[in-house]
């Protein structure tokens, strides 16, 4: 579910970008990854572009098996607590 506009209105965020290429289970993985982050991590526009990697053998390109990957970028926001000493991490200090 996304956060609504006043629950984070009032918390600090840095705006990031993350551009990672690799293959379906890879993206997947990282998607995860992120979900699982301890921090809020907003996203205010995405792409993702697919290609196939070829090589030459004489004049002709030959699809190779296997090689689909995918080009994701996301832009969004990560939200902290400015009462947290680090924050970078993803509980308080003492």
């Amino acid at each position: 579910s996304s956060p609504s506009s006043s629950s984070t209105s009032s918390l600090p965020a840095i705006t990031v970008t993350l551009n990672f290429t690799g293959g379906y289970r890879q993206v997947i993985a990282f998607l995860e990854g992120l979900d699982k982050l301890g921090r809020l991590y907003t996203v205010s526009s995405y792409s993702l572009k697919e290609s196939v990697s070829t090589y030459s053998s004489g004049s002709s390109a030959i699809l190779s098996s296997g090689t689909m990957s995918y080009s994701v970028t996301l832009v969004g926001n990560i939200y902290y607590n400015p009462k947290q000493n680090d924050v970078c991490a993803t509980s308080k200090t003492s």
